[in-house]
């Protein structure tokens, strides 16, 4: 484990199985970037730093109680959403894309780090009808935020995550609530 992920997780315990899937992980990202795009070429030369940090910064803010629905919105590779599904394991994730291809081998990821808390679905963010506590995005944020205020596919039963999207760009998390 990279010395600079255990203070930067210090609020949250990590079991030592949830250290061999963030480095199987790791190690699955690795194997394909070459194959195919399924992260970003330029950002991917260290893959600690650019996606899994950032992807699990959210957990130094947030603490998400059971079974918690969580979006992941244009999760592209599966990144917040595989990471966090690592961590939240008591909690349920939908990931979606738009890109086949990529749905495909993050489905694969899943089965062979046998997570069983995550739904992958290849469609649209437009396309969503089910509700959500929490959304997570990387890349769709300013696409995203009008539509989901128009659409209200945040429900507000969960009062600790009440009309919430969690938005990381690059290495900041950004916590965006909207109003009824």
């Amino acid at each position: 484990m990279h010395a600079f992920l255990k203070p930067k997780l210090s609020k949250i315990k990590i079991t030592t199985n949830q250290i061999y899937k963030l480095r199987e992980l790791s190690n699955m990202y690795k194997y394909w970037k070459n194959k195919i795009n399924i992260i970003s070429n330029k950002s991917s030369t260290d893959f600690f730093i650019n996606h899994l940090l950032s992807s699990i910064s959210i957990a130094n803010i947030v603490k998400f109680i059971n079974n918690t629905l969580i979006l992941d919105a244009g999760t592209g590779g599966g990144l917040p959403g595989i990471p966090l599904a690592i961590l939240f394991d008591h909690c349920k994730f939908t990931l979606i894309d738009s890109v086949s291809k990529k749905i495909k081998i993050i489905k694969d990821f899943l089965k062979y780090l046998e997570l069983t808390n995550v739904e992958v679905k290849c469609t649209n963010v437009k396309q969503i009808k089910q509700k959500f506590n929490v959304i997570v995005t990387r890349g769709l944020y300013k696409k995203l935020v009008n539509y989901l205020i128009q659409k209200n596919i945040i429900i507000s039963e969960n009062k600790l995550f009440k009309n919430v999207i969690l938005c990381i760009t690059g290495t900041k998390t950004k916590i965006k609530r909207f109003r009824e």
